[in-house]
């Protein structure tokens, strides 16, 4: 299975906040599974209720209500960064997909001008690049069995017959 591409994550706000430096150990890697979680959700809302909460920290009951304020405050905090990040990535996605198109487009436009069927004006120039530009393969033509006929009129089809 291929590996999925996961956009870059802004730990700066992460890895910068005071709170998050004093959580323990199992503190810290609670907040890290829902930071990732966030991320790889495109920074969907978090679940309100607190066990599915905890099933995505993959915490320790005990543990998880000890530190559970602590881990949602240094989330709220860096939440903004996150959405920010998130939204300049898309941003960036759209972009180089009309530039891709664009570059695209201009070049059939091109291929089109310099070739000698190109078709007179401007908007059929505009209706063909809708067309294919490489033409079809030959479709593959399998050779036809030999068909004889017998004395008794039955057609055989040249292969042996039992």
């Amino acid at each position: 299975m291929p590996r999925r591409k996961i956009p870059h994550l802004p730990v700066e706000g992460l890895i910068d906040h005071p709170e998050a430096m004093r959580l323990p150990a199992a503190g810290f890697g609670m907040l890290m599974r829902i930071f990732l979680h966030f991320w790889v959700t495109e920074c969907q809302p978090l679940p309100v209720a607190d066990h599915e909460l905890r099933s995505i920290a993959r915490g320790h009951a005990p543990t998880w209500r000890h530190w559970k304020a602590s881990i949602l405050r240094v989330f709220e905090a860096i939440r903004p960064d996150l959405e920010k990040a998130w939204r300049l990535h898309e941003s960036r996605i759209g972009n180089m997909s009309r530039l891709g198109q664009y570059v695209s487009s201009k070049r059939k436009a091109a291929a089109l001008r310099n070739s000698d069927t190109a078709p007179a004006g401007r908007d059929a120039i505009q209706d063909h690049l809708c067309m294919r530009l490489i033409p079809k393969r030959a479709e593959a033509t399998r050779p036809q069995a030999q068909q004889t006929a017998t004395p008794a009129g039955k057609f055989t089809s040249g292969f042996r017959e039992k």
